[in-house]
């Protein structure tokens, strides 16, 4: 999935990598750069977020772009495993079929968002179940840590600290399980998803900030 570039992270609507066509019209040659594509070392095709039109999310489309000799991927270094085979792409106009469009020209930026629900769905669920063990090993050493003759537990600022850690993390939770009941219902691509997953990811980097 080749969507992110240095200047075109969370604002996918300000993506710079273009497709245009050729003189005869059956081809799009593919022009930009990509950055931090997971998985990229060991990828032969790459869905590829490109403008084909205007600026603005209307002027976005998804095109299916084969490895070639115009599509240079260089390895980047990451704090987590390298085995995830992070890269930067360079598209040295590299000529794609015209069939390989998704869909229609300008519809590439709904098709992006939609895929976007489950993967920050899949980051929140992964980070809440992070932030509910810190806080059971928090409270299980607050039990057990003495200090001053008492238990840290004790300690009235500990136990706001704790009450504010409980309170935070099962109103989240809630959140989590009406949003993930919604994606069963309608769809983990339903238009109608995205602005509440977006406030689930937002809730749950605040909570993770508060509990770390």
């Amino acid at each position: 999935l080749s969507i992110t570039e240095a200047y075109a992270g969370s604002d996918v609507a300000a993506i710079r990598t273009t497709a245009k066509k050729d003189a005869s019209g059956e081809n799009y040659v593919v022009a930009g750069t990509k950055k931090w594509i997971t998985a990229g070392q060991y990828s032969d095709w790459f869905v590829t977020a490109v403008r084909t039109g205007g600026k603005n999310a209307a002027g976005v489309s998804m095109i299916l772009v084969p490895k070639s000799d115009q599509v240079i991927c260089s390895k980047i270094k990451t704090k987590y495993s390298s085995a995830a085979g992070t890269v930067f792409i360079a598209y040295e106009d590299a000529v794609v079929p015209t069939k390989c469009l998704f869909g229609k020209e300008g519809k590439g930026f709904q098709i992006i968002m939609s895929n976007f629900n489950h993967e920050r769905w899949m980051i929140c669920v992964v980070n809440l179940a992070r932030a509910r063990k810190c806080t059971e090993e928090t409270f299980k050493w607050a039990m057990q840590r003495k200090i001053f003759g008492t238990k840290l537990v004790e300690q009235a600022v500990i136990r706001e600290k704790l009450a504010q850690m409980f309170s935070s993390l099962e109103t989240v939770t809630a959140l989590q399980y009406e949003v993930t009941y919604s994606m069963c219902q309608k769809g983990s691509q339903s238009p109608l998803l995205g602005g509440r997953i977006a406030l689930l990811k937002y809730t749950v980097t605040r909570v993770c900030h508060l509990i770390a």
